[in-house]
């Protein structure tokens, strides 16, 4: 991989390739395979990676609800991080793809 950066960027997109994600499952995965390359990350560099990949497009945050609709997209926080779900875009999800 090109750089540390962009190993986090595409490990984030990855671990949200097949559903809808919530944080801790993206944390705890990410954090899996940045160990496999003998590298860590913070919480907070986590999600502000992930607050970058939905401002460029590549991600988008969620408000899910068990009554319809069931999906509702949402503006990404910080402070609402542990209530928000991830999910790919189209775009995230070709670059998935290539990888």
């Amino acid at each position: 991989m090109s750089s540390r950066a962009e190993m986090l960027r595409q490990f984030i997109l990855e671990a949200m390739a097949n559903d809808y994600e919530n944080f801790e499952c993206i944390e705890e995965q990410v954090n899996k395979w940045m160990k496999n390359e003998q590298a860590d990350v913070s919480k907070q560099e986590l999600a502000l990676t992930l607050e970058t990949l939905i401002t460029e497009g590549y991600a988008r945050a969620f408000i899910l609800s068990p009554v319809p609709p069931h999906s509702t997209f949402a503006e990404f926080s910080l402070e609402r991080l542990d209530d928000l779900r991830f999910h790919l875009t189209t775009r995230g999800e070709q670059v998935v793809r290539a990888l």
